[in-house]
């Protein structure tokens, strides 16, 4: 299963997400949903503020030119960020966010679903993690809605606008009840 394009049909009247990978036009909607308040830079670990064009090029580049042996185990980037192999057995770190206007509508966990399915797939991944600050529910949220195990609080995880912030840990693991 490659994750750089795929339709997730939902029940309930909820619209289907359509999940594609990023493309060099964009990066100019990119920084601008960056740029909508600071919300998303507050309650991301990586997100710089204000978030320019440049920044969207950064990133865009940086998924473009992984390295084409990984790409070549299908495409890790989308919306969801996913990171790369650190460890013999492959860890997948999901980041994600979602400008104002697409939150609450359950868009999310629907994608979070999708990469576990993928991860379920690849006999290579062992884990998923979810990192989030304390202080943001609306991703913590995210994790447990989509069956992750919160595993602790890494306490002083990084310091944000001068201070230190802690962070939850979840985790979820493919093929358990294979190990």
């Amino acid at each position: 299963m490659t994750m750089s394009s795929f339709v997730i049909p939902r029940a309930n009247g909820l619209p289907t997400i359509y999940a594609n990978a990023m493309t060099e036009a964009d990066i100019p909607g990119m920084a601008q949903a960056l740029n909508i308040d600071k919300t998303i830079h507050n309650a991301t670990i990586p997100i710089p503020w204000p978030y320019t064009e440049t920044h969207a090029r950064q990133f865009f580049e940086f998924c473009r030119d992984y390295p084409a042996d990984e790409l070549a185990k299908g495409s890790r980037h989308l919306v969801i960020r996913l990171a790369k192999d650190e460890t013999p057995h492959v860890e997948w770190g999901i980041g994600y966010w979602l400008v104002p206007s697409c939150r609450g509508q359950g868009i999310l966990p629907a994608l979070v679903q999708e990469v576990k399915k993928a991860a379920q797939e690849d006999k290579r991944i062992a884990r998923l993690e979810i990192k989030c600050f304390t202080d943001n529910p609306s991703s913590k949220r995210v994790a447990e809605k989509s069956g992750f195990t919160l595993q602790g609080t890494k306490r002083r995880a990084m310091i944000k606008h001068g201070k230190f912030k802690d962070a939850f840990v979840f985790s979820w693991i493919p093929r358990e009840d294979q190990l």
